[in-house]
């Protein structure tokens, strides 16, 4: 798969730019996840992203996202 993609990612203690959730080809779905991540996250996000600062949106080639070895 080619085109960019976009994810979530945060840092922790020990790692910086974690993989938190892929949000696919929109950025404007990334921003939307960001933002309730950040405003108003569900109870399980709560729990995804409670080890995590600097929770943030990365953009990433898709042909070199490991997610997509072996699609076309």
């Amino acid at each position: 798969m080619s085109g960019t993609e976009y994810n979530i990612v945060g840092d922790t203690k020990d790692y910086k730019g974690c993989l938190i959730m892929t949000c696919g080809k929109s950025e404007e779905r990334a921003k939307e996840v960001l933002n309730r991540f950040l405003a108003n996250p569900t109870d399980s996000e709560k729990i995804m992203i409670k080890d995590y600062t600097n929770i943030r949106i990365e953009k990433i080639e898709g042909g070199k996202c490991w997610w997509n070895e072996g699609r076309d």
